[in-house]
């Protein structure tokens, strides 16, 4: 009786929570419910690397390009409350905007060999450096101000295609 109590308590251990993601039989974590595709349309358009290079899978990528996005948002907000930022001094003729974006820019600065981005590209739940930079960005106002970003410029989204999630 004592190892059925157990084997039941792990039973149900295992099973998914409410309101929590699972892998279900795909190995992907999914939303749990009938709304699991509830978040996969954000307002705008977080651009996915799929559209790019259409052999990986747009939603495997979401979750991620929306944590490089909030986590933009998040780091610039605690960047706007430093006197730095207040001071609004010059540096090497970069404002301080200017050395915010740059300074996530260089973050991810690197180069892979085409068959590690294949591969990456496959099976990673990350998009490549440049679109966790460039992606994101896009969807900034303040990058678009501090940069003077135009229509018909390579980094051009028109307000209405960009996320707005928070």
């Amino acid at each position: 009786e004592q190892a059925e109590t157990a084997g039941q308590s792990r039973k149900q251990s295992l099973r998914p929570k409410p309101g929590v993601r699972t892998r279900r039989n795909t190995g992907n974590f999914q939303p749990p419910g009938p709304n699991k595709n509830s978040f996969s349309q954000p307002p705008g358009q977080l651009p996915q690397p799929p559209q790019l290079f259409p052999k990986t899978k747009s939603d495997r990528l979401l979750g991620e390009n929306l944590a490089d996005y909030g986590g933009i948002l998040l780091g610039l907000d605690a960047f706007k409350k430093t006197a730095q930022y207040r001071d609004g001094v010059k540096v090497a003729g970069l404002t301080p905007l200017q050395r915010y974006f740059l300074g996530y820019a260089l973050s991810w600065s690197r180069h892979d060999r085409e068959e590690h981005l294949r591969k990456a590209l496959l099976s990673d739940v990350h998009a490549p450096p440049r679109w966790r930079v460039n992606g994101p960005l896009a969807n900034v106002p303040e990058f678009y101000e501090a940069f003077g970003v135009k229509p018909g410029q390579p980094m051009w989204r028109s307000p209405q295609m960009r996320v707005k999630v928070w």
